[in-house]
C-alpha cells in the first residue's frame, strides 16, 4: 500500500517536472525575443527599450523561478524513488525474514515427529514384552479357571 503511494505520488512529481519543464522552456524563449526585440528598438525608441527590456528580465526571472521549481520537484522525485527502493528492500528483507522463521518451524516440527518416533521405536521392544507377559498370564488365567 505504502509502495503503491510513493509510486502514485512519483508520477505526478514527474509529471509536475515535465509540465514546468515546458514552462521554463517557453518562458525563456520569449524572454530571449523580448530582450532581442528590445535591442533592435533600441535605437528608435529608448524608453521603449527599457521596457522590453524589464519585461525581458521579468519573464527571465519567472522562467528562473519556473527552474528552480523543476529542481525541487527533481529532487522531491529523487527522493521518493529513494523511499520506493528502501521500502522495496525492506519487503523483501521482511519476506526473507518470514520463509526463513517458516523453515525453521517445519524443520523443528519435523525433528520433534523424528525424536517421537525414535523414542516409540526404542519403546517397542519393551512393549511387545509386556504384551507378551500379559497374553501369556491372561492364557494362564483361562487355564487356570477350566482346571
Amino acid at each position: 500500500m505504502w509502495t503503491f503511494q510513493l509510486a502514485k505520488l512519483a508520477r505526478l512529481v514527474r509529471s509536475e517536472v515535465q509540465t514546468l519543464s515546458s514552462t521554463a522552456a517557453a518562458t525563456a524563449a520569449t524572454a530571449a525575443e523580448a530582450a532581442a526585440a528590445a535591442a533592435a528598438a533600441a535605437d528608435e525608441d529608448p524608453a521603449a527599450a527599457n521596457a522590453v527590456y524589464a519585461d525581458s528580465l521579468s519573464l527571465l526571472s519567472d522562467s528562473l523561478s519556473v527552474h528552480g521549481q523543476e529542481i525541487d520537484l527533481y529532487e522531491e522525485k529523487e527522493e521518493i524513488e529513494t523511499q520506493q527502493q528502501a521500502a522495496a528492500a525492506a519487503a523483501e528483507e521482511e519476506e526473507e525474514q518470514q520463509q526463513q522463521q517458516q523453515e525453521q518451524t517445519e524443520q523443528q516440527r519435523e525433528t520433534q515427529e523424528l525424536l517421537l518416533l525414535r523414542q516409540l521405536l526404542q519403546q517397542l521392544p519393551q512393549l511387545q514384552q509386556q504384551q507378551q507377559q500379559q497374553q501369556q498370564q491372561a492364557f494362564s488365567r483361562q487355564n487356570t479357571s477350566l482346571c
